[in-house]
């Protein structure tokens, strides 16, 4: 239902909205999904939008939908290896919010100070975000973690109607 969605949730300004379209598209118990998976998403984009995490929030993107929150470097985040041969690259840390989830990128050298211990994955999402649910994703993350070896960056996409389902990951 969500992917059969997407072309009918839009960025305006700076929150997800439904297109009225939709409406005769979807049953009313799928609309109030929908609408409550936006509304979700747009009190977490409201938090982060706040006057001390204004800094944080890098591009509104109306044209492919997503907010891209916080990299740790945005020179870095234009130039992610592009024309590198190696299957795997150091990759960035980011955040991409899209109506539906949230796509997280984490470099590797973050990833291995998560994985050793000398920093928190809940600690470092926390840090992106105010919604405590995403913090909850952390565990998921670190399960992963904990059965892959670091060879790259690693992305992990988050699913925002379930805080805690992790629909999948891969490298960088």
């Amino acid at each position: 239902m969500f992917s059969k969605a997407n072309k009918y949730v839009t960025l305006k300004g700076k929150f997800f909205v439904l297109d009225k379209t939709a409406e005769n598209l979807f049953t009313n118990s799928e609309i109030e999904k929908i609408n409550t998976q936006i509304s979700q998403t747009n009190k977490m984009l409201d938090e982060t939008y706040s006057a001390e995490n204004a800094k944080k929030i890098v591009e509104v993107n109306h044209s492919n939908n997503t907010v891209l929150i916080d990299p740790d470097n945005q020179d870095n985040y234009q130039n992610v290896e592009a024309l590198t041969r190696s299957r795997y690259h150091q990759g960035v840390n980011s955040v991409s919010v899209h109506w539906n989830y949230i796509l997280i990128k984490i470099k590797k050298s973050t990833l291995n100070n998560i994985k050793n211990g000398s920093i928190g994955a809940a600690g470092y999402l926390a840090g992106k975000f105010k919604n405590i649910y995403i913090a909850m994703a952390a565990s998921a993350i670190v399960g992963v973690l904990s059965a892959n070896s670091i060879k790259g960056g690693m992305w992990f996409r988050v699913h925002t109607y379930v805080y805690t389902a992790l629909e999948g990951w891969g490298w960088q």
